[in-house]
């Protein structure tokens, strides 16, 4: 019984954390992602209504952006996935094949409890996967390995 309502608040407390944050909130997140130049095919990115304006490469539920999918080889100027994408609390599907990132992955996605596609490969990431993924229900990383150490046996 106890367990029944700890569920029961947990899940009205990321309802309440869904509906906090706005359509404005996961633009400033997405051109994060974007950097300060834009490839052309994602000059869509811009203002502050990825849903109601329909940006390249984003699904959206009402106001509130659930997909990234950049398809085939969109090069990101960032370098790095930004912290900032466990800020996309609605986020569903993840798609950044072959966007030559790199360097270390945050351990912040971990926040993302709607994620239940993941799919990073072609990139040039380091490092192990963070433990903190192990909340993740569905993880792809294609052809990049990084070592398992600290992994839940899930995501092995």
């Amino acid at each position: 019984m106890l367990l029944l309502l700890l569920a029961g608040v947990a899940s009205r407390h990321l309802q309440l954390a869904w509906a906090s944050r706005t359509e404005a909130d996961d633009a400033a997140v997405l051109l994060t992602l974007a950097g300060p130049s834009p490839p052309s095919y994602l000059s869509s990115w811009s203002g502050v209504a990825p849903c109601s304006d329909g940006w390249a490469c984003v699904t959206c539920s009402g106001r509130r952006v659930t997909a990234i999918d950049l398809l085939g080889n969109i090069t990101l100027p960032v370098g790095a996935l930004p912290a900032t994408i466990g800020q996309l609390d609605a986020l569903q599907l993840l798609r950044l094949d072959g966007a030559r990132l790199g360097g270390t992955l945050p351990p912040d996605l971990s926040a993302l409890y709607s994620l239940t596609s993941l799919s990073l490969s072609y990139n040039s990431f380091t490092g192990i996967l963070p433990a903190s993924w192990s909340t993740l229900t569905n993880l792809r990383c294609g052809r990049r390995s990084w070592g398992r150490a600290g992994l839940d046996a899930t995501m092995a």
